[in-house]
């Protein structure tokens, strides 16, 4: 598709800033035409949305994601571009840490969609001497080690449902009990698990020994909890 002018894209920005809450959800025209659009701007302004939603776990957050990832492409370079834009690592530190600050919004979902791709470049900028690349790159390969822990042991889908005689609550298999939603979930869960595709065997002890090599004040947790969870990725 040849690239939206600039008019389009100007037009297409303001219509996601200032489109309701309604828009942002599946088969949503706006998202579909931002998904298309191939711009930076647009990939911008999405990250803007997505950042301001609190429950980072529903589909508003997860059509947004799928909309900058088909835009912006499987690399992700705009939200890499967002990163290297704080150029001040001692403003670092604060920058990630402040849940309002755009690079933290660029990790987070580089973190939620980036697969593969990202944890390889998050593994060589682990080599990073300043304190704070390290304070976000170690957060950010964390994030991705998480996620590549869910996407190898996904969780049944329940439903909770609530009993009218006696009023309490249960949990059912979503595939019997609710089988549009079943549908719908089971697509969220390929699309957010695309990138997360087994690994150079050669990674392993590569990001082991980066992350062995980390200041211990720098780690957000026990360095043997990350160590685990490098060692169940999955290799090719």
């Amino acid at each position: 598709m040849p690239p939206v002018n600039p008019i389009e894209v100007k037009q297409l920005v303001d219509d996601l800033d200032s489109a309701s809450m309604r828009e942002f959800w599946w088969d949503s025209p706006l998202l579909a035409r931002a998904a298309e659009a191939r711009s930076p701007g647009v990939v911008r302004a999405l990250l803007t949305r997505h950042h301001c939603l609190q429950n980072k776990s529903a589909d508003s957050c997860h059509v947004i994601r799928r909309a900058i990832w088909t835009n912006d492409g499987p690399e992700l370079p705009t939200l890499w571009a967002t990163l290297g834009a704080v150029v001040e690592s001692d403003s670092l530190i604060h920058e990630v840490d402040d849940p309002y600050s755009m690079p933290w919004a660029s990790a987070y979902v580089l973190g939620e969609i980036g697969g593969r791709s990202a944890l390889s470049k998050v593994t060589g900028k682990l080599r990073s001497k300043e304190l704070g690349w390290q304070y976000l790159y170690i957060r950010m390969a964390l994030h991705l080690l998480v996620r590549y822990a869910q996407a190898g042991h996904p969780d049944e889908p329940e439903i909770e449902r609530v009993d009218v005689r006696t009023g309490k609550a249960f949990r059912s298999p979503m595939r019997e009990s609710a089988p549009d939603i079943y549908e719908r979930t089971m697509l969220r869960c390929r699309q957010e698990n695309e990138a997360f595709v087994p690994v150079d065997p050669e990674m392993v002890p590569y990001l082991t020994a980066h992350i062995t090599s980390i200041e211990q004040r720098v780690l957000p947790c026990d360095i043997q909890q990350v160590l685990t969870l490098v060692k169940m990725l999955p290799t090719e």
